[in-house]
């Protein structure tokens, strides 16, 4: 069975809406300058820091075949610290999961048949890159979009933004090589309420990226008056399960 995604290129789709709301209208794309698109994206990164919880599912996609995914991480972060934290390699059927609670790590796996059941583990070893797709999130208020650090001060970069009725945003970076040719293209879609909800990261150029054509992250938003479920602490010794981990079936049905 194949998991398909919605993969937004524009405001038209995030923004259809009910068939009885107001029609959203999309101005035109317009070019921007990247200040203020590290302005706009750290800030919408931020307000999604300070919600209560915050699910992040990431879903990569092969270069060979761009409808074949090739691994998918879930995250399920509280700006507390604590976490809980699901990396899928589809290709060599390796799971692993960490939790953090309680100040303290637990992680366990499951590499070609062979379980390594849940156990306490040191922060070093125990964070698979599932976590980084916090890390991007929390590198984002810093005012630096992720890999512009390391751009070629000497090739330009083109920054767009699309806006519509409703206040939602689309924030586009495209990152180009030394001869001028696309490598790389970056969106960010900013909500009518302000937080950062969809990130995209596509390659043109291999070089780029490797391993992996696009990757997507959508972040999930709880509603204010929910009351968010404690991080789930597995018990040590007991063997890895998906379903006791809140892995949305989506995910879990991928393979």
């Amino acid at each position: 069975m194949r998991f398909r995604i919605t993969m937004f290129v524009g405001l038209v789709l995030l923004m259809a809406g009910c068939a009885d709301a107001e029609p959203t209208e999309i101005a035109p794309v317009e070019p921007t300058t990247i200040a203020e698109l590290d302005a706009a994206v750290s800030l919408a990164a931020e307000g999604l820091l300070e919600q209560g919880t915050i699910p992040i599912a990431v879903v990569a996609f092969a270069w060979d075949d761009p409808e074949r995914i090739t691994r998918y991480e879930w995250i399920d972060y509280r700006p507390a610290g604590e976490v809980i934290a699901v990396s899928r390699n589809i290709d060599d059927e390796t799971t692993a999961a960490v939790s953090r609670a309680n100040e303290k790590w637990m992680g366990a796996r499951i590499s070609m048949g062979d379980t390594y059941p849940w156990r306490a583990e040191s922060l070093s070893t125990t964070i698979p890159e599932t976590v980084g797709a916090v890390g991007d999130l929390i590198a984002m208020t810093t005012q630096e979009t992720p890999d512009l650090t390391e751009r070629d001060p000497a090739v330009e970069h083109e920054a767009t933004v699309q806006r519509a009725s409703d206040g939602s945003e689309l924030w586009t970076l495209v990152i180009p090589n030394a001869a001028g040719a696309t490598v790389a293209t970056r969106q960010w879609i900013i909500n009518p309420g302000g937080l950062l909800q969809f990130h995209r990261i596509s390659a043109d150029d291999q070089s780029f990226s490797p391993e992996e054509r696009t990757v997507v992250y959508e972040y999930g938003i709880e509603e204010e008056d929910d009351d968010p479920a404690p991080i789930i602490v597995p018990e040590l010794g007991t063997e890895l399960s998906l379903d006791d981990l809140g892995l949305p079936n989506s995910l879990r049905d991928i393979e």
